[in-house]
């Protein structure tokens, strides 16, 4: 076993120890540049776990390839036509609920109003061929189009 992933294994269970414990680490405590650990950086795991820190390992060598904090949800997914009490909900003639958290690409025509749900949340919407970002609305809050219709392209929940 290399060096490199020998301290890659001890951080790992250093770690998970510590986690057992309630100690939750900084993110910066592994020693690797350019990582984050940002609401939205969150989005692209989806380990169905609660965790209070995730580490993306490289298969080969054990490697930390990434470190990201966790949370309730650690990636933002559509709950189906329908929505939840918490979810971010597109009405209209249908309605459309996400969970979770980060942002994504969406097609959504003939929507009316919105909720967010148990999180901050923001859409970006076609109105009248014109893109428009909305603004960000606080969590257990309604957004209604005036009476329009727009076509939802873009949601984020925080």
């Amino acid at each position: 076993m290399s060096k490199k992933t020998s301290r890659s294994l001890a951080v790992i269970a250093a770690t998970l120890a510590l986690a057992f414990t309630g100690f939750v680490p900084a993110a910066h405590a592994v020693e690797k540049p350019g990582l984050t650990s940002s609401p939205d950086s969150t989005e692209r795991h989806d380990s169905g776990y609660e965790a209070s820190m995730i580490y993306e390992l490289d298969p080969a060598t054990g490697a930390i390839v990434d470190v990201e904090r966790g949370g309730r949800d650690t990636r933002i997914g559509m709950v189906g036509p329908g929505c939840s009490t918490a979810s971010l909900c597109l009405r209209g003639s249908v309605f459309h609920g996400y969970s979770g958290a980060g942002s994504m690409n969406v097609s959504h025509s003939n929507k009316t109003s919105w909720y967010s749900g148990d999180r901050a949340g923001q859409l970006k919407w076609i109105y009248n061929n014109k893109t428009v970002t909305g603004p960000t609305l606080s969590k257990y809050s309604v957004g209604s189009f005036s009476g329009a219709t727009v076509k939802v392209t873009w949601i984020k929940r925080s």
